[in-house]
């Protein structure tokens, strides 16, 4: 699970993730849902909400 899937860090993180082949799942609030920092944002399953209001069955 990358916090921040969908921000500047996680945009570059997760593809690295992925072309090690991880298994990624994204969680973002998605506060920065109209910017692309490095092109497309990558096709993983991602939770869009704030990471304090999280519970088990969301992660399921």
């Amino acid at each position: 699970m990358v916090t921040g899937s969908r921000g500047y860090i996680g945009s570059i993180l997760v593809p690295m993730l992925l072309e090690k082949g991880h298994d990624v799942v994204g969680l973002d609030i998605d506060v920065f849902h109209a910017c692309t920092f490095l092109g497309e944002v990558a096709d993983v399953p991602t939770v869009v909400k704030d990471v304090r209001d999280v519970t088990a069955a969301d992660l399921a």
